[in-house]
């Protein structure tokens, strides 16, 4: 019988211990896609749940969506009557606007007539 060489034993043990990690890697990673798949499915089927608990009461599921309507037409309809409001500042603002440049033209034509004068 031959012996073998402590190198040629520690190279075999290490090529079955690569070999048993990339088993064991294999595994895990079988594993990890299968827990997340896992959890999609229970959240989608979560969600189905949901829906279906909703739609056994339809009255109940009315009157809450019901309300969420009439929440989003109240802030809509606050959001409008701000708006509304703020374009009437806006306007006011640019009528106050237009009369000073109309005051600030006038002056500007009387400094100018003035300096006209007296350069004259």
């Amino acid at each position: 019988m031959s012996e073998s060489s402590p190198a040629s034993v520690k190279s075999a043990q290490l090529r079955r211990h690569q070999e048993h990690l990339l088993s064991l890697s294999r595994e895990f990673q079988t594993t990890r896609t299968a827990v997340s798949n896992q959890k999609t499915r229970n959240f989608l089927v979560g969600d189905a749940r949901r829906e279906i608990s909703e739609y056994k009461n339809p009255v109940e599921y009315y009157s809450i969506e019901n309300a969420r309507v009439i929440d989003i037409q109240k802030e809509a309809e606050e959001n409008l009557n701000a708006a509304s409001s703020l374009y009437g500042q806006l306007l006011g603002e640019s009528e106050r606007l237009q009369s000073n440049q109309s005051s600030l033209r006038k002056i500007t034509e009387f400094i100018f007539h003035v300096k006209k004068m007296f350069q004259e």
